[in-house]
């Protein structure tokens, strides 16, 4: 039974995939574009976001993305402290029982590895987003 649906979620991300290589993206036409574009102006202006005299946003997608990415960076920098501060407690509190020594230890080893994917992560995408081109 397991192996039938993967087989069916495999032929349909497949399929879909194969749908969208080969359809033509011109097939899209020029005014269909603009009048998304459009709707899209006349939303963020009717929910009272700043925008600039063309209607677009006053904000850059760079600057944004950027204060959403060090949001992110800060909530994980106080869950790696918490993590951190735990193993500590628990290791300083171990009283000779190794297994809550090792624990301990482990924690904080755990601790320092996602921080240093966090900010592996965190540098990535910035220096994505810093170098996307302007036209998007």
């Amino acid at each position: 039974m397991n192996k039938k649906i993967g087989r069916t979620i495999l032929f349909l991300f497949i399929l879909s995939t194969v749908l969208f290589i080969f359809t033509p993206a011109a097939s899209i036409k020029a005014d269909t574009i603009n009048t998304i574009e459009q709707g899209v102006k006349n939303t963020g202006q009717k929910a009272g976001y700043p925008t600039d005299t063309e209607g677009l946003p006053a904000k850059d997608f760079a600057a944004s993305m950027l204060g959403y990415v060090n949001g992110m960076s800060t909530m994980m920098g106080l869950l790696f402290m918490v993590l951190t501060i735990y193993g500590g407690w628990l290791w300083m509190t171990a009283q000779g029982n190794d297994e809550q020594v090792s624990r301990g230890k482990k924690m904080i080893i755990g601790a320092c590895l996602g921080l240093l994917i966090i900010l592996s992560g965190r540098i990535i995408v910035e220096f994505t987003i810093r170098n996307l081109p302007t036209s998007l």
